[in-house]
């Protein structure tokens, strides 16, 4: 007995109907199916007494039919007993249907197929049919439709947006194979989510009939989950967004992985398939009543803010965040919170985009703000610049003079990472005007030093170092030991540059000794091995670049390791080491991260000394 499940549109059916052709021959009494009509919307599904009753009739007539239930289940294991058939029990929705149809010990084979798992079945072989491979979708797609080379760069994402469903392959690719829609505008409706406008509806309703079974706790709660942007949650998130206790979102989740329209994984991450999603935004999510919308995102958006502090805490502990929840996540250490980062971003990213979208612009500048260290920390530039533009759309939309402030702060720092540094220095500018108009002293200096950091960059050295300094000292008077640190760094490189070694060197010397953390003394020490290095202390500079770059891969900080290594690269060089040079410069190049040249001084020197 083999019991074949999946979601409605898989193809379930065709297989079954594949495999009969192929073993045909080895049941010679033929093949007989019945439908159980366990997943019709009129709720007109056979009982085991109908099913059993409808099975008889067809193999032996209905006037030979024992009147009691047990002398008809004798009567059918007497008959399949010396027969071989192929018994197929079609949209089967619980196991009670069945039992009474299965021959016991004889040469039939009996298959099973629904759109819900029977794991009662013990005795079957479970097959859940997964969607179609990247491969054997292009080729589906491809026997029904033919693709110029100019458009097929349309169909890989096409399909990405079909999640593998073989009918709704078959209905994008009979869209286009008729010529009511061009792969473009296809490609724009699956983004969209419309996928109700194609002309083959099949798919839609064999997937609706899966969803109108759903009772309405099980119904609300899928359709909360479409809310999220994307399919795939862990179980925290899928609480945080239900509003249900765990044990309850637990138990609603089992009901809709049982039928197929969630994927479950070690861990308790949820995953809805794109179809399934894509669906529900376009036609339950529009239903789905207001208040309880508007309660789900705040609770989602609380609990992301609350989860991507929680990392940032733990990469930078000593770092300035805003108020937000107290996440229910707790990272063992640094490392599985930059683990998470790397993962979630993007997902952090769009849900940024939907606290602007929702009305809640406070939460979208927090995340961004909560952002800014690890895009930093990874050198991811434009989606560090895309997501602050963003935030700062939101708070300028609110009015909020602060939020704008400060999100301008953290905008120029990415624009000068970039490379932008005329940007950059007119948002610091802007920034410094609001802080100074709102009588918060503390962010007007932090945006002056955000300033004369750009002044560095735009070969001002020494309005950079006079700029610094004062924010040095007030740093220093209020405290603030690690915007200290940070300003000292900047003044060595100003001083570096205006050829004050001594100035340069005590400078990064203090930076290196007030560095609380693994990334601000990797930083730090870098720092202090570029000054010995333009000093022509050779030895000392690269023991220093050595330091850093051991310590930046310990904490797998690529931006930080990939400057260390160039910098023994120049190192080398300068002494004629001209094939060590070229080692350590390939071994940065190999990193995961790629270095701005307008900003990292070990990348001017190598460009000029290689």
């Amino acid at each position: 007995m083999i019991s074949v499940g999946g979601l409605g549109g898989i193809g379930k059916s065709a297989l079954v109907n594949t495999v009969w052709t192929d073993v045909a021959k080895d049941y010679p009494h033929g093949a007989v199916v019945l439908d159980l009509h366990g997943h019709a919307e009129n709720n007109s599904e056979w009982t085991t007494g109908g099913a059993l009753a409808s099975l008889l009739a067809l193999l032996v007539g209905a006037e030979r039919l024992p009147i009691d239930r047990d002398g008809q289940v004798n009567l059918l294991r007497t008959l399949l007993s010396d027969r071989r058939m192929f018994l197929v029990i079609d949209n089967v929705r619980h196991v009670d249907q069945v039992r009474d149809l299965l021959p016991g010990d004889s040469g039939s084979a009996v298959v099973v197929i629904s759109r819900t798992r029977l794991t009662a079945l013990t005795d079957a072989e479970h097959i859940d049919l997964k969607p179609l491979e990247p491969g054997a979708a292009q080729e589906l797609f491809g026997r029904i439709t033919r693709v110029n080379q100019e458009d097929e760069r349309y169909v890989n994402e096409i399909l990405e947006h079909c999640g593998g469903l073989p009918l709704v392959i078959q209905a994008v690719a009979a869209s286009h194979h008729t010529g009511s829609w061009d792969l473009a505008e296809l490609l724009d409706l699956l983004r969209k989510a419309q996928l109700a406008a194609l002309d083959d509806d099949r798919w839609i309703s064999a997937l609706t009939v899966s969803l109108d079974l759903l009772k309405p706790d099980e119904r609300e709660f899928l359709t909360l989950l479409s809310l999220h942007p994307s399919s795939r949650m862990d179980r925290n998130t899928v609480v945080a967004l239900s509003g249900a206790a765990p044990n309850d979102a637990n138990r609603l989740t089992t009901r809709l992985f049982n039928s197929y329209l969630v994927d479950r994984y070690p861990g308790g991450a949820v995953e809805l398939h794109d179809v399934v999603r894509a669906h529900l935004v376009e036609q339950w999510k529009p239903q789905l009543d207001a208040t309880v919308r508007d309660k789900a995102i705040a609770r989602l958006l609380d609990h992301v803010a609350g989860t991507v502090a929680r990392a940032d805490a733990l990469l930078e502990p000593d770092r300035c965040r805003p108020e937000v929840p107290e996440s229910t996540i707790d990272f063992t250490d640094a490392a599985g919170a930059l683990r998470w980062l790397r993962d979630s971003w993007s997902t952090v990213t769009a849900l940024a985009e939907l606290a602007a979208d929702s009305g809640h612009p406070q939460r979208c500048v927090d995340l961004a703000r909560l952002m800014r260290g690890f895009f930093g920390r990874d050198k991811m530039i434009e989606q560090w610049i895309a997501l602050h533009r963003r935030a700062l759309a939101a708070a300028q939309g609110a009015a909020d003079d602060r939020a704008t402030a400060s999100t301008l702060t953290n905008l120029g720092m990415a624009l000068l990472e970039g490379g932008r540094p005329e940007e950059a220095a007119e948002c610091h500018a802007r920034a410094a005007e609001l802080f100074t108009a709102l009588d918060d002293r503390l962010g007007a200096t932090d945006a002056r030093s955000s300033l004369a950091w750009v002044r560095i960059y735009q070969g001002e050295s020494e309005a950079a170092l006079a700029g610094l300094a004062e924010a040095a000292a007030s740093y220093l008077a209020n405290g603030r030991t690690r915007n200290l640190m940070i300003s000292l760094r900047g003044m060595s490189l100003a001083a570096a540059a205006l050829n004050r070694t001594a100035e340069a060197l005590d400078h990064a010397t203090r930076a290196v000794e007030l560095s609380t953390t693994p990334r601000d003394e990797v930083l730090a020490v870098n720092g202090l091995a570029w000054v010995h290095f333009r000093a022509a202390h050779h030895a000392e500079s690269e023991r220093l670049y050595r330091w850093a770059a051991a310590l930046a891969a310990r904490e797998e900080e690529h931006a930080e390791r990939a400057r260390a290594l160039n910098g023994l690269g120049n190192v080398a060089a300068a002494q004629g080491k001209h094939a060590e040079a070229q080692h350590w410069w390939s071994e940065a190049d190999n990193g995961p991260v790629a270095l701005n040249i307008r900003v990292v001084g070990e990348l001017s020197y190598r460009r000029t000394a290689a």
